[in-house]
């Protein structure tokens, strides 16, 4: 089983990821960090056995791998000491504020798994796209029910934890398509 930790404490966090993360057979569900310890304090009084952490380097100490669930200016910092402590990571959209933040996240993490969450990564068209592009890999799931997709997400960041490593992604500047709203949809 994969300690996992989260990183903040507001409304993404606690109606979507924590409970995600605390219902995950593959994971146990073992601390929260944020900003504000108040917030960790009453998300983690909602699940039995999590900590409220209020020192970043003791919460990284506590897990295996982070989920993150914090604004795109402070996501990519936490999250590259997270990877340079050798946590694997669940990550948010967008990455950064800027390609530079997504670029040095993206070095910084070459060396553990990394996910995105992405509603629509595992339908058709984003298939399409990945292979396009020159992604290697299998998509392992498609579905467009996001409760489905989600447990999909985590189940993937489980599969890519215990050795399937073979989907890599990069940050880029280009706008891509997006499955439902068209062309250069960032």
């Amino acid at each position: 089983m994969i300690r996992i930790g989260q990183v903040g404490a507001g409304p993404w966090a606690t109606t979507f990821q924590a409970p995600m993360l605390a219902s995950a057979e593959e994971f146990e569900f073992t601390a929260v960090w944020a900003r504000r310890p108040e917030a960790a304090q009453a998300l983690t009084a909602q699940y039995g056995g999590v900590r409220a952490i209020a020192s970043y380097e003791e919460f990284l100490d506590s897990c295996e791998a982070i989920s993150f669930a914090v604004p795109p200016d402070v996501q990519p910092r936490l999250a590259i000491a997270a990877a340079q402590a050798g946590k694997h990571l669940l990550l948010d959209k967008p990455l950064g504020r800027t390609l530079d933040d997504a670029v040095a996240l993206e070095h910084a993490a070459a060396g553990v798994s990394t996910l995105v969450l992405l509603r629509n990564r595992f339908t058709t068209a984003a298939e399409q796209f990945l292979a396009a592009e020159g992604a290697t890999g299998t998509v392992t799931a498609t579905t467009t029910q996001v409760s489905v997709t989600v447990t999909t997400i985590y189940r993937t960041l489980v599969w890519q934890l215990i050795g399937f490593r073979d989907v890599t992604v990069r940050a880029t500047g280009t706008a891509v398509p997006h499955p439902t709203l068209g062309p250069g949809v960032p």
